[in-house]
């Protein structure tokens, strides 16, 4: 696949990214990986995540030992150690969805209050369920819980699976 031809620009709104696979970044941006209804032979999150490597020149962490040992693969580095969350569905007609979270036992991390609010977000836009154990367990590792809770999370976990 050619790196060139895949969209690693940051978007801030669901609407921007309505009805994509994406990356949910450190910070609550929105990244696309691929429309929910494209063949995975066009782009899927490893490929993504190998190229977004290359594109901002962090090959270099595929050869430190200290990241090597726990992460494998680009898609390892960018969810572990770069602290990135991935959201897709099983299959394209399917709302059920499914997040990779960063193994905070690796590097520490623990995602932020603004990838969460992200996840809520693009959930309630796109009319996406998700189980109420995972949303527990996304509010338990927030570094901040206990906050406040942002509407659209209620609106979630009241939805029915």
């Amino acid at each position: 696949m050619d790196i060139d031809l895949i969209d690693f620009k940051k978007y801030n709104t669901p609407e921007e990214i309505k009805k994509y696979e994406a990356f949910i970044g450190p910070d609550g941006e929105y990244y696309k990986v691929k429309t929910r209804y494209e063949s995975c032979d066009n782009c899927t999150h490893y490929m993504w995540a190998d190229g977004y490597l290359k594109v901002n020149n962090l090959d270099y962490l595929r050869s430190d030992e200290k990241i090597i040992c726990k992460c494998k693969t680009p898609l390892d580095i960018l969810i572990n150690y770069l602290g990135f969350i991935r959201y897709t569905h099983a299959f394209s007609s399917s709302s059920k969805v499914f997040l990779t979270f960063p193994n905070k036992f690796y590097f520490n991390y623990r995602m932020s209050r603004d990838q969460i609010n992200s996840i809520y977000r693009l959930m309630e836009y796109n009319n996406d369920r998700i189980d109420s154990e995972i949303i527990e367990m996304i509010e338990e590792s927030s570094s901040d819980y206990g906050k406040m809770r942002e509407k659209v999370y209620e609106k979630i976990i009241n939805r029915k699976s």
